[in-house]
């Protein structure tokens, strides 16, 4: 079982990286797809049990939007996007920031 997990998540790390030539490329991608599996799995999950308990449910839309959004980092990687995954990536966090200051105060 742990074997077909670690099959699954290697194939989700590696994604994209045949669309790209230099080694540093295949790197930051590789980092880039784990970061957003990483995030969409773990994080983000354990931020919305954590708002649902505290009954905060405002942020629990920007979290959700946050998710699909890292999925579809992986997604655009996986069909040869990188340029626009990372630009996506970017913004996302930027602009994420911003709503998160906001409504802690």
């Amino acid at each position: 079982m742990f074997k077909k997990i670690k099959a699954y998540h290697t194939t989700i790390i590696n994604k994209g990286v045949e669309h790209v030539s230099s080694e540093f490329d295949k790197r930051a991608l590789k980092l880039l797809n784990l970061i957003s599996l990483f995030g969409g799995l773990v994080i983000l999950p354990v931020v919305i049990v954590r708002k649902l308990m505290e009954a905060d449910y405002i942020p629990i839309f920007i979290i959700l939007l946050a998710e699909v959004i890292l999925f579809t980092i992986i997604y655009l990687n996986g069909i040869g996007k990188n340029q626009v995954s990372c630009l996506l990536f970017l913004f996302v966090m930027t602009t994420f920031a911003y709503p998160a200051v906001f409504l802690d105060k």
